[in-house]
């Protein structure tokens, strides 16, 4: 038998709301993945920045290391005098 007016506006009443849940949790788990995938962005950052400065100050004493060799080597010069001093003040 054929809904009535009245069962046929509750049945559509009922798929409006459902379609409105539908919506509103789609929007929820969307709004969900893009804040995982920001924390995953910001979590790569600070370890690359963590890498970058480990492999910078790695940098910094192998080449501080190497500059009495280089002075022995080359000479003293404007330039190894400037890098001796920035290498004391780090």
């Amino acid at each position: 038998m054929a809904p009535t007016p009245i069962e046929y506006g509750r049945m559509v009443e009922r798929n409006r709301r459902a379609a409105v849940v539908l919506a509103r949790t789609e929007h929820d788990l969307i709004e969900a993945a893009a804040e995982r995938r920001r924390a995953r962005v910001e979590e790569t950052r600070t370890a690359l920045r963590r890498q970058a400065r480990t492999e910078t100050a790695a940098l910094i004493a192998e080449a501080t290391a190497l500059l009495p060799q280089i002075v022995a080597a080359h000479g003293d010069t404007p330039t190894l005098q400037a890098a001796r001093c920035a290498a004391m003040q780090d």
